[in-house]
């Protein structure tokens, strides 16, 4: 089961030199935190970063059950009407 699986807002997303992407993501209900995106899935991740920051959309995710882990497992895009 995950620590949270749902949509988040997105401020800022950073591209890493290693490949890995930085989202700075609120998940709803929670606090800013940043997240990191493994190399494999990084392009989708700042596509999604972008796309999220710059429209109506939110970053639908899944975080893991390991509270100190910052990786997400999983996202997509979530449009809203907020």
């Amino acid at each position: 089961m995950a620590r949270f699986d749902g949509e988040a807002s997105v401020r800022r997303v950073l591209s890493q030199p290693n490949g890995e992407v930085w989202l700075d993501i609120c998940p709803d209900g929670l606090d800013w935190q940043w997240s990191i995106v493994p190399p494999a899935r990084a392009r989708e991740a700042l596509a999604c970063g972008i796309a999220a920051i710059s429209s109506r959309y939110k970053v639908w995710i899944r975080l893991p059950d390991d509270k100190n882990s910052s990786v997400l497992e999983c996202f997509g895009l979530s449009n809203t009407t907020e």
